[in-house]
């Protein structure tokens, strides 16, 4: 929770910094925010689905890799509908990889078995 919260904080300070208020701040922000977040799902999934397969799990990401697909086209569609738009997506996706960076040794510091670990190195390097 701490990191969908300090991501959508990040970037809307960013926004406000840029001269966003408003309804304006608020749309942009939901848009480069999600956005951010498509942009890891999209390493994500597939390491996680990956996993499931080595593991011959009956479990699987498949649909979900689809749906997020769809909604990074969606995000990526209304980025090009706000001013400077590509230049405030790669400050977001920065803003995503510090707090990502944090989170990721969060759950490596947390997690008791290496071996269900998916490699998040391989995940943060995008």
């Amino acid at each position: 929770m701490h990191y969908l919260y300090k991501l959508n904080t990040g970037v809307s300070r960013f926004l406000k910094k840029r001269g966003f208020a408003g309804a304006g701040l608020r749309g942009a922000a939901y848009a480069l925010v999600s956005y951010a977040i498509e942009v890891r799902a999209e390493v994500l999934y597939p390491a996680y689905q990956e996993a499931l397969l080595r593991a011959r799990s009956k479990v699987s990401v498949r649909s979900i890799i689809l749906e997020e697909a769809e909604h990074l086209e969606e995000m990526t569609a209304a980025i090009a509908d706000i001013p400077e738009g590509t230049v405030l997506a790669t400050q977001a996706c920065a803003i995503e990889h510090n707090l990502w960076s944090v989170l990721e040794v969060h759950l490596y510091n947390s997690c008791t078995k290496n071996k269900t670990l998916i490699s998040l190195r391989l995940i943060n390097k995008q």
